[in-house]
């Protein structure tokens, strides 16, 4: 006898996986800022560079630590996936920032290397220039969610070796309601 499964039975369950997949998208990226802004207030900085500093520490801490123990608590093999989306834009914004040194590099003078000016636009360094700097914000926009996904998938797969995969409490059984059991007046 061949078994089908129902239409509706696969679309509730691709539906669940989309749904943990956004919540665990959302719970890396705002989950981990809640967190971090909490901690960010305990470690005190005066420069623009201290700040940057912070925030690639705190986040990176925070999202592992967050995405373990989310995956402790929910068993869901989404978490270990969130870091694809903001990947795609953080890839994104790569070409982007490419794009942008290709049209003023007429300009641009030789102040430095590609690859080195690159690395100023997404690493928070530019923030040095202000916060209104094109390169500070590529770091808050683009590299700061490619982090915090990534430390937080990283955090869920080591919670995952350590738990073991979709391994779930089994619910204490009820000796008088089955079979054979005290409850159902057999005697062995």
């Amino acid at each position: 006898m061949l078994v089908v499964p129902s239409e509706t039975g696969v679309q509730s369950r691709t539906l669940r996986i989309v749904g943990m997949f956004v919540l665990d998208a959302i719970v890396a990226l705002f989950g981990t800022a809640i967190l971090a802004t909490s901690f960010s207030r305990i470690v005190s900085v005066h420069s623009i560079a201290g700040v940057i500093r912070r925030e690639w520490i705190v986040s990176i801490v925070c999202a592992v630590f967050v995405g373990f123990f989310m995956y402790r608590t929910w068993r869901s093999g989404t978490s270990k996936w969130v870091w694809t989306i903001p990947t795609l834009w953080f890839i994104f914004g790569c070409l982007v920032v490419l794009a942008s040194m290709r049209e003023h590099s007429v300009f641009a003078g030789s102040s430095g290397s590609g690859l080195g000016n690159f690395w100023i636009q997404l690493s928070g360094s530019d923030c040095g220039s202000g916060v209104h700097a094109p390169g500070c914000r590529d770091f808050f926009v683009f590299t700061i969610p490619f982090v915090r996904a990534v430390s937080y998938s990283a955090g869920a797969f080591l919670s995952c070796r350590i738990y073991g995969p979709g391994l779930v409490r089994a619910a204490p059984r009820n000796v008088l309601s089955e079979p054979g059991g005290a409850g159902d007046g057999h005697r062995g």
